[in-house]
């Protein structure tokens, strides 16, 4: 039998000994963290957190009660929701980014 040798490849990983420190530094005042225009950046991080994630769960379920809603109103009827809730989405989407994007540059 041959015998097959083994090559060590080492990796050179950079470490910044500060890492730890900037990690559980908390976020700086001076910067900006607004939401539908308010500036939310001076409360703290479990409070951010418990709204954004409660905001993002809040809308979830009223998009899926209408998604239900309409559904329903037009189960018996030959129409194809499929194709008018995505351009709906599509255009919804389009005016909230070019709202933001106006909203952002003033």
């Amino acid at each position: 039998k041959k015998k097959m040798s083994r090559k060590v490849v080492l990796v050179p990983i950079s470490y910044n000994p500060h890492e730890e420190e900037i990690m559980t530094k908390p976020r700086s005042y001076s910067q900006n963290l607004e939401i539908f225009g308010f500036d939310i950046a001076r409360y703290p991080t479990l409070f951010q957190f418990i709204l954004l994630a409660g905001g993002v769960f809040g809308f979830y379920v009223i998009y899926g009660y209408y998604q239900e809603y309409l559904f329903l109103r037009w189960k018996d009827e030959d129409v194809h929701l499929g194709w008018f809730l995505t351009l709906f989405q599509f255009i919804t989407y389009s005016i909230l980014s070019l709202t933001q994007q106006l909203i952002t540059l003033t």
